[in-house]
């Protein structure tokens, strides 16, 4: 999103300004502060939870420790949805994974094994 609004603030700074410049201001304040319906950060966060959880199951190298070990796992010895949506509230201090060592092969993984189910 920020990159979004950046891409948007740099193509209109070289505008000739006026009513163009303003109906530009006034798009960028507008996705600012759009607010996303409940349904859509619901289900944000249930695929951010899939996501995660995938990732400590078959990617186990990009998950921080202080991740894994925050983990409350189920009989089944998967990471539980609440475990993970506990540490949403610290990722900005305490991210969940190593994103510098994230690939985009291993998210295409897990988006193919999403459409086999």
């Amino acid at each position: 999103m920020e990159l979004l609004l950046a891409a948007a603030r740099t193509s209109f700074d070289g505008s000739s300004g006026g009513q163009e410049g303003d109906l530009a201001a006034r798009e960028i304040h507008e996705i600012q502060q759009c607010q996303y319906a409940e349904r859509s950060v619901e289900k944000y966060r249930s695929l951010m939870v899939r996501y995660l959880r995938w990732v400590v199951e078959n990617k186990p190298e990009l998950a921080t420790e202080t991740f894994t070990t925050s983990l409350k796992l189920d009989k089944s010895d998967s990471p539980t949805k609440k475990s993970i949506l506990a540490t949403f509230d610290s990722a900005p201090a305490s991210p969940p994974l190593h994103f510098a060592n994230l690939e985009p092969d291993g998210f295409l993984k897990w988006v193919h094994s999403r459409k086999n189910q």
